[in-house]
């Protein structure tokens, strides 16, 4: 993934932004409050943070190859763990 061309200092707004709304949902989690709209926006910020600096965002999963998988669902079933 590409980072694109910024700004100066957009990046790094953009950082100070997602480290406040962690800080306000640590404040409400302090409180024993909740905001699911405050999460949102926190977990968006940072996926634009991780775009933007060249990564792949933290809630896209990464392809496995399929041998890996395969791999992985064989030694469950040989260990007679579940899903």
């Amino acid at each position: 993934m590409k980072a694109p061309n910024l700004p100066h200092g957009a990046l790094y707004a953009v950082k100070v932004a997602w480290r406040s709304l962690i800080d306000a949902q640590y404040r409400l989690d302090e409180h024993g409050l909740e905001c699911p709209s405050l999460a949102d926006v926190q977990a968006e910020t940072g996926a634009i943070a991780a775009v933007w600096q060249g990564r792949r965002p933290p809630d896209e999963g990464e392809d496995l190859p399929a041998y890996f998988t395969e791999g992985m669902k064989e030694w469950r079933r040989r260990n007679g763990r579940s899903y």
